[in-house]
């Protein structure tokens, strides 16, 4: 019996969550100096997080952090997202802005149903 995956691709995220990464990080190209995917972001000496998109000053300063996640009924960031926003705003002083993955599904019906 195979063992279900629930996300085979990790921590890189389902195919909507890699598209809208993707899009986000076109985006900020034209603006930074530097922007990568899954960039490290040390919370403290032995404790560290990954955003999805961080940008970089020309002084290699971390000045943008996003962050591509589901969310509740509500439209909040699930519990795992919002942990690790707080520990990262916290600890740099930088907010985090968070995309959420839920408003593609909204548009994607929108369109469905105007079609």
């Amino acid at each position: 019996m195979s063992k279900n995956i629930p996300n085979p691709n990790g921590r890189k995220g389902k195919d909507d969550h890699q598209s809208m990464m993707e899009s986000i990080f076109k985006q900020l190209l034209d603006l930074f100096h530097r922007v990568k995917k899954e960039g490290k972001i040390d919370i403290s000496d032995t404790k560290y997080r990954f955003g999805d998109i961080v940008a970089y000053d020309e002084d290699n300063r971390l000045i943008e952090i996003h962050q591509v996640g589901r969310t509740n009924k509500d439209g909040s960031p699930v519990a795992r997202e919002r942990k690790a926003m707080e520990e990262i705003e916290k600890s740099r002083g930088i907010k985090v802005i968070f995309h959420a993955l839920i408003a593609i599904v909204i548009l994607a019906l929108t369109i469905l149903i105007i079609i």
